[in-house]
């Protein structure tokens, strides 16, 4: 679908520009071969990364002009939403009930005075 092409090469050129994401959208709408093969085997390099953007331009019809205006501008970074964390709340009937201190002594006491008597 060329529209869909279009979209996401101009989504590039507006909030993206790396190489990564050139040799992305290339590889999935490209139809050069040989530059595919050249992607895979060659380091980055902007020359690579020119020939790219001028490939992708092409691709989407970008009009030269219209190219050097949309390169000129600042990426926009894309926001990405934080996951919304549910509110935690208090409610002492859900925590497991504790042993009151007093008896907790007695049962600590006892249990020191088992092992005095082991000895």
């Amino acid at each position: 679908n060329f529209m869909a092409m279009k979209e996401a090469i101009v989504n590039y050129f507006r909030c993206d520009r790396s190489y990564e994401g050139a040799v992305s959208l290339y590889m999935k709408y490209g139809n050069r071969i040989g530059l595919k093969k050249q992607l895979n085997v060659q380091q980055q390099s902007d020359h690579l990364l020119n020939t790219l953007h001028e490939e992708l331009r092409s691709m989407a019809g970008i009009h030269p002009d219209v190219f050097r205006v949309l390169v000129s501008v600042p990426i926009i970074p894309v926001k990405i939403e934080a996951p919304v964390l549910q509110e935690t709340i208090y409610d002492p009937q859900v925590l497991p009930e504790k042993t009151p201190p007093a008896e907790a002594q007695e049962q600590k006491t006892k249990a020191q005075g088992k092992k005095q008597t082991k000895k």
